[in-house]
């Protein structure tokens, strides 16, 4: 993984093994009246959970589902096991449906369009080699 954060370590075999990672992210909501001046909240959203969010939460994308009523948020989580996309929906940024990983890892970037197309919600996000369906939480998903 080419993370800037992370130190290395040398193990007994010659290998470079991760030491520790200089900093951690998480998600913190930041309000806003106007889209200028923003009160940001003191505490994160919500914890770190699983193995693919170790070492943090960053780079959200949401889209407000009018259909659905309901926010999708997209971020990357970040592990010693890589960066991989992941899904939470909200509708009120109090309470968090976790979706985990929506795509394989180093796979990031993605954005879910905010209307059906054809009956389906499409993503945009970095090319990858496989092509996915997900039925979440009444959503149904095509990433492509």
């Amino acid at each position: 993984m080419g993370d800037s954060r992370v130190i290395f370590r040398k193990g007994e075999n010659g290998t470079s093994k991760v030491k520790f990672l200089t900093s951690i992210f998480h998600l913190r909501l930041a309000r806003s009246a106007e889209g200028i001046h923003f009160k940001v909240e003191d505490h994160p959203a919500l914890p770190l959970s699983g193995r693919y969010e170790r070492w943090g939460m960053e780079d959200p994308r949401i889209t407000y589902m009018e259909g659905e009523g309901r926010y999708c948020i997209t971020y990357t989580a970040v592990s010693d096991l890589g960066a991989v996309s992941a899904l939470l929906i909200t509708r009120d940024f109090k309470e968090y449906e976790r979706h985990g990983a929506v795509f394989p890892l180093e796979n990031k970037d993605v954005a879910i369009f905010p209307n059906k197309i054809g009956g389906l919600y499409y993503a945009c996000h970095r090319r990858c080699r496989l092509r996915l369906a997900h039925r979440i939480s009444g959503l149904h998903l095509l990433l492509t």
